[in-house]
């Protein structure tokens, strides 16, 4: 049967979570982004920032590239599949006005080396997962005056809070950015609580600094023993002044409140400043990941992937 690449669709949704969920049991994503990691539904991707490859009966590939994945079916690769789904991720980051695309292994997988390397990347960097466990002390946020500190709220907070979020994460290593549908679709989907997200603003309302964790609820009212902090930025012209450390331990103490033992976070190593924050405040390094970029401009690969 011919297969084919196209972009995801949004009645993909629940074939896209069937697949991804295959993917998770194989180990396939281990090395792509943590928001993968908690409750991954089809419908919170963006159909502009994912592509699928698909037969005539269900789906055989995907790729999303704010999530570092690209993943084929075990009985589908060596086919080029992979490669086709590469040059799909290309074109949506130089839609997204993005200059590379970064997919993720683990370090010491040599398949998805050669077959990144085959397909025109090159390392970039390593991404630390850490963690801070529940017996490491820690010293209470205090705040620079003329700042205060508050849970978010969806319904006023949303627009500027993306701002400051897209802003704070330009410059980053592997630049993050949202937008305000699919984050929308996501809190909603989630089932997310505003208030496990803390913004810092200043006196005159001006968002400056943020937190935002991501504890897993049971039905029940129950909280996971682990739980991440996914997003801690500063704006721009407003680090140097502490409030990135404040952020941090305003999220910790939120985690730590409704009764989380150990709080994870991820760094890239290209970070060196927030590497120090992260050690200084008790968090030890758990595991790594390895990011690869190729260039989205040049010429497409042709590689049986």
């Amino acid at each position: 049967m011919p297969v084919r690449v196209r972009r995801l669709a949004d009645d993909d949704a629940d074939a896209l979570t069937a697949f991804m969920a295959r993917a998770f049991e194989r180990g396939d994503l281990s090395a792509a982004s943590p928001w993968l990691e908690h409750g991954f539904k089809g419908a919170m991707v963006s159909p502009a920032k994912a592509a699928v490859a698909e037969d005539e009966t269900r789906l055989l590939g995907a790729i999303l590239p704010d999530m570092k994945a690209v993943v084929v079916e075990p009985g589908w690769r060596l086919q080029g599949i992979g490669a086709r789904l590469v040059e799909a991720g290309c074109a949506i980051e130089r839609e997204q006005g993005n200059e590379a695309l970064i997919l993720g292994i683990r370090p010491g997988d040599r398949s998805g080396a050669q077959f990144l390397e085959a397909t025109g990347f090159a390392f970039h960097s390593s991404v630390w997962d850490l963690e801070l466990h529940s017996g490491v002390a820690r010293a209470a946020p205090v705040l620079p005056d003329g700042y205060t500190a508050r849970p978010f709220r969806r319904q006023t907070d949303l627009g500027a809070w993306i701002a400051a979020f897209n802003e704070a994460f330009v410059d980053h290593p592997t630049p993050l950015r949202l937008d305000p549908a699919s984050y929308q679709r996501w809190l909603d989907e989630a089932g997310a609580h505003d208030e496990d997200t803390i913004l810092i603003e200043d006196d005159r309302g001006h968002l400056a600094a943020f937190a935002a964790t991501e504890p897993q609820y049971g039905s029940d009212g129950s909280v996971a023993d682990r739980a991440e902090i996914w997003a801690l930025g500063v704006r721009p012209p407003l680090q140097g002044r502490g409030l990135g450390r404040v952020a941090l331990r305003l999220g910790t103490d939120r985690l730590r409140a409704i009764g989380v033992e150990t709080v994870t976070l991820s760094v890239s190593g290209r970070n060196p400043r927030a590497v120090a924050l992260y050690d200084s405040e008790g968090f030890v390094r758990a595991s790594t990941r390895d990011r690869w970029s190729r260039p989205v401009s040049g010429p497409p690969t042709r590689v049986l992937a």
